[in-house]
């Protein structure tokens, strides 16, 4: 089982383009749109994760926790009212898909910033045709 986070804030207020340089991350990467000015969204590097591998996807989470924590502030102060944390699974078709979103610790700051917390689960054919097929219509798109 894979999974994906993405963390994305918008807001009527929020600008985007200027807010970015006051953030900081070590760990994550912005993903801006011009053509959503008012929208600004971080993923990891590495955008997929082994979920079953605990050690990497407790370190994959963090640094979404760490951004969270070191950024919400400025987030804010740049006008953002809108938060939300969105996970996607994706799951072998012959996978049962049993998952605790995030690991603990991680609710307490999702509940004080009242962070949104989708999910979307894929089931994935032998060749994990659905994650090839997201990174290509992603490659393909605009940014």
């Amino acid at each position: 089982m894979e999974m994906r986070l993405t963390f994305r804030v918008s807001g009527d207020n929020f600008k985007a383009q200027k807010c970015i340089e006051r953030l900081y991350s070590n760990e994550l990467n912005a993903e801006y749109d011009a053509e959503c000015p008012n929208s600004l969204s971080w993923v990891h590097p590495d955008e997929f994760v082994d979920y079953d591998e605990n050690d990497i996807r407790v370190a994959y989470e963090s640094a979404y926790l760490d951004f969270i924590m070191n950024n919400i502030n400025e987030i804010n102060r740049c006008g953002a009212d809108d938060y939300v944390l969105f996970t996607e699974m994706y799951i072998d078709a012959n996978e049962q898909c049993n998952f605790e979103i995030l690991s603990e610790g991680f609710y307490s700051y999702i509940w004080k910033y009242s962070i949104a917390l989708p999910t979307s689960v894929y089931i994935c054919d032998v060749d994990e045709a659905c994650v090839q097929t997201f990174l290509k219509v992603k490659s393909n798109t605009k940014l």
